[in-house]
């Protein structure tokens, strides 16, 4: 779900500023001006792609928040879930909408930027998830993993006294909770 919005929010922004682009230039191309995009151009695109993205980041974040409550998700685990979605969509946006403009000044078409941007948000959105949860979660304690020259017969055994949030992970991936 948050790493899906961001991608799909950062491609409707790159339609967007590439069709600003493709008017812009063709307004300047009917008025023998210069083909270049200026500054004010540039502050006329970006400017309300990054409002735009502000405000559906902020009405996602309500989405989450609701699928939260539905799924029964709540504390620290909702907090995580939603500042993530919030955080993604306005980075997706806000990348959408500056991407396009990058590769015209680059000379590679504008059109490119919406695959780059799906592909940039993928790999971004579960990064920034991830750095997220983790800061709201917290990492705490560490696996107790000595040195050893034995080989562990239990998967569970290397989770020992590792903790993630809430949550204990000791018992993960036993019967019962039982090694």
């Amino acid at each position: 779900m948050l790493v899906g919005a961001g991608g799909n929010a950062g491609g409707q922004s790159t339609v967007l500023v590439v069709r600003r682009l493709a008017l812009a230039t063709h307004a300047t191309f009917r008025s023998k001006k210069s083909d270049k995009v200026d500054a004010l151009t540039f502050r006329r695109i970006i400017i309300p792609e990054i409002l735009v993205g502000a405000k559906l980041a902020a009405v996602l974040f309500g989405a989450a928040f609701l699928r939260c409550a539905i799924f029964k998700v709540y504390g620290a685990e909702c907090i995580a879930i939603c500042l993530s979605m919030l955080v993604i969509v306005f980075t997706s946006t806000a990348l959408g909408a500056a991407l396009p403009l990058f590769l015209s000044q680059l000379g590679v078409d504008p059109a490119h930027a919406g695959a780059t941007i799906q592909v940039l948000m993928d790999v971004s959105g579960v990064a920034l998830t991830c750095v997220i949860s983790s800061a709201v979660l917290g990492f705490q304690g560490t696996a107790n993993v000595q040195k050893s020259t034995s080989v562990t017969t239990s998967p569970a055994a290397t989770l020992q006294g590792l903790q993630v949030g809430s949550r204990n992970l000791s018992s993960f991936g036993t019967a019962g909770g039982q090694p």
